[in-house]
């Protein structure tokens, strides 16, 4: 933006822009050996360029007045338009393990626009008796409670969005709880 007529005035200088980058990256840096403390110098510095970043964004929306090539003169992207629905893909990549005693932990892979994941199990016995669905927003961590130690468990998951609703559940895994 420095230096375009079609920007004049932004209420921040690039230098500024710059370093607010530079003294995120050093609080990154930082928060990687450091303790809470460092965490929190990085969460504060993250807000601060992302305050600074917005402020930028909302003068290059404004004075663009609607004129692609010129919001594109400026260093930022137009947002996308797109918004169609697009079916979920299948899940994949599902496990179930042990977690603390009496708990399964169901794992897939991540979809992109999947929200929240649902997960179901039975008992392997009556595969069919699934219990009360579990929703995680973490594909990583769908824990199931109160499984009996030594039970073998049956468990299928979907992903669900608030546009593309949901798709069709997993196969079954099975596993036994300890």
């Amino acid at each position: 933006m420095t230096g375009n007529a079609a920007y004049p005035s932004p209420p921040k200088t690039m230098a500024e822009l710059h370093a607010a980058i530079v003294k995120y990256n050093k609080a990154l840096d930082d928060q990687s050996t450091g303790g809470s403390a460092a965490t929190a110098a990085k969460n504060a510095a993250r807000n601060q360029l992302i305050d600074l970043l917005r402020e930028l964004a909302l003068y290059v929306q404004i004075a663009c007045k609607n004129d692609l090539a010129v919001l594109l003169s400026s260093g930022f992207r137009e947002m996308s338009t797109d918004r169609a629905s697009v079916p979920l893909p299948a899940i994949s990549g599902v496990r179930l393990t042990n977690g603390s005693a009496g708990r399964l932990v169901g794992r897939v892979d991540p979809i992109v626009n999947a929200n929240t994941y649902e997960g179901r199990i039975a008992p392997a016995a009556t595969p069919a008796a699934f219990l009360a669905s579990v929703f995680s927003s973490d594909s990583q961590h769908i824990n199931f409670d109160n499984c009996t130690p030594g039970d073998l468990y049956t468990a299928q998951f979907r992903a669900l969005s608030g546009s593309e609703g949901m798709n069709d559940w997993s196969d079954p895994t099975t596993h036994r709880a300890m």
